[in-house]
């Protein structure tokens, strides 16, 4: 898949499946002579969705960041490297988290500045353990359809690739996990010392960005049970298998034991597995809205190759109508997963939508691990998800030169299509890694598209404050009648569709 972005200052548009055009969200500066709570209503209804007592601010380039500057009362607590500026500051005591935004965004040396929202786990129903795993091999031993699974035997006799679990953390003594996690070769164990230079001692498996140490241990649960999906050791002869029996598990905790983390912690996390070299994030999480912020990290994430792959939420809504995120972000490296059951069906809690939400996996009583050496079964689109990113792991274990465009184009043209996720999820169908491991593809991309970049893009017949075309440049021939007006998706900063009406080669 290509990737552009307009040359027009106030527009930004990404190519997801086919074309997938986006209007980059318009950013609010404040006027100072508004007063320090005009405007906000709309931006921070419910004060328990962020952090009381800090925020995120990205200064402009030309800023100065050094000696004495007035933070006005706030103090830098750290900086939010994959975001060119980004910084959390803690507020001074007494400073409303709305009184803050109104003077920073007010700054003219800032470029944005937001809540540090809180992000919560995807709810997951409890649901009765299941005796064997239906998800990977389906022979309608828990009263399924037969066949209602992933495939992944049949992936596993062709080959058996680093994950990043952002998440809770995880359990890296598991017995089903210890031999596949990831490790810092850089890094002393213990010494107190920053071996590597990379900001972090003793970060051996991870980091903890929740209580801010280098031991990321599950103190809830989620993210061992996630872990286990996408890598739990196989044919070891206990426990349960991975989707990918050896891949390596990097383990980077945000969320704290209620389950709850930050804006900040999730772009530290995902910053430490971009600079870690971790090409592949699992995202079982959600909440806060739309923020610039994360999705500047997730964008310069795509730029250094990564896949983030994101559960599309447990509220059982359509996500074309009503925004999920982080799944909803709308760049062509991230992959919004919706939930299946044991006969195909989509979960009656899983989210959907027929553009902003791409592929389904099981994610109904998914058998995994826990801490302790324990195990237990789970619903909820943090259990698909997992699946999707160990399948993932083993397609680029197989395909090591692809880029993330050809990773992700061989995940989506290799699913089961299904009648019930006709409408429901982009390609139409449920995740086999055996399809994409073996060849068979259902709909595969055209293979004009492969490699290809867009060199220029503009907007085009603008009358008004409307906007009827797009002209766009590729790197190379593109066979236009390769796509029809049903391939290309625009969308405006509130996420609703446009119509595309057609669509024109220009010569030259």
């Amino acid at each position: 898949m290509a990737q552009f972005t307009s040359g027009k200052p106030s527009l930004q548009k990404s190519f997801r499946k086919v074309l997938n055009l986006e209007i980059l969200e318009a950013r609010t500066v404040l006027n100072a002579a508004m007063g320090p709570f005009a405007s906000l209503s709309s931006l921070l209804v419910d004060p328990t969705t962020y952090m009381s007592n800090t925020i995120l601010v990205q200064f402009k380039p030309d800023a100065v960041l050094s000696g004495d500057i007035d933070l006005h009362g706030a103090k830098i607590t750290q900086s939010l490297e994959l975001v060119d500026g980004l910084y959390e500051l803690e507020l001074s005591q007494g400073m409303s988290v709305e009184g803050a935004l109104a003077v920073f965004q007010a700054d003219t040396r800032v470029a944005t500045a937001e809540a540090n929202y809180r992000l919560m786990l995807e709810g997951i129903p409890n649901d009765p353990r299941f005796s064997s795993m239906y998800g990977l091999n389906n022979t309608a031993q828990t009263g399924g359809t037969q066949d209602a699974d992933i495939d992944a035997p049949e992936a596993w006799n062709i080959n058996t690739g680093t994950v990043a679990v952002i998440d809770t953390g995880v359990d890296y003594n598991h017995q089903d996990l210890a031999a596949n996690m990831w490790r810092n070769a850089g890094e002393i164990a213990g010494d107190g010392i920053d071996n590597d230079g990379n900001g972090y001692a003793d970060d051996i498996y991870g980091y903890d960005f929740a209580n801010n140490d280098a031991d990321p241990f599950d103190d809830q649960g989620h993210g061992t049970h996630v872990a286990g999906t996408i890598g739990a050791v196989g044919n070891n002869g206990i426990g349960t298998t991975g989707v990918n029996w050896n891949t390596r598990i990097m383990a980077l905790k945000f969320l704290a034991a209620d389950g709850s983390g930050s804006t900040a912690g999730a772009i530290s996390a995902l910053n430490y597995a971009v600079r870690m070299g971790a090409n592949l994030s699992n995202n079982s999480w959600g909440g806060g809205g739309s923020s610039s912020l994360l999705s500047q990290a997730i964008s310069n994430a795509r730029t250094a190759g990564h896949i983030f792959v994101a559960a599309a939420g447990n509220s059982g809504q359509n996500n074309d109508l009503t925004p999920n995120y982080p799944s909803n972000y709308s760049f062509d490296n991230v992959v919004a997963v919706a939930a299946t059951d044991n006969k195909d069906a989509l979960a009656s809690f899983s989210c959907y939508g027929a553009t902003t939400v791409d592929i389904a996996a099981p994610g109904v009583g998914i058998l995994s691990t826990l801490p302790g050496n324990t195990y237990g079964s789970l619903s909820g689109t943090s259990m698909a998800t997992p699946h999707v990113s160990g399948a993932i792991s083993l397609i680029w274990d197989q395909n090591p030169t692809f880029t993330y465009q050809q990773v992700i184009a061989k995940l989506y043209s290799s699913v089961d299509k299904i009648a019930g996720l006709n409408g429901k999820v982009a390609t139409g169908g449920r995740l086999n890694i055996g399809n994409a491991l073996n060849g068979n593809t259902t709909n595969p991309p055209p293979a004009d598209l492969t490699g290809a970049r867009i060199l220029t893009s503009e907007a085009i017949g603008i009358s008004g404050v409307a906007i009827t075309g797009f002209k766009v440049k590729f790197s190379e021939a593109i066979q236009v009648s390769t796509f029809t007006a049903a391939d290309i998706r625009v969308t405006t900063p509130s996420g609703s569709l446009l119509t595309v009406s057609g669509i024109t080669a220009v010569a030259g």
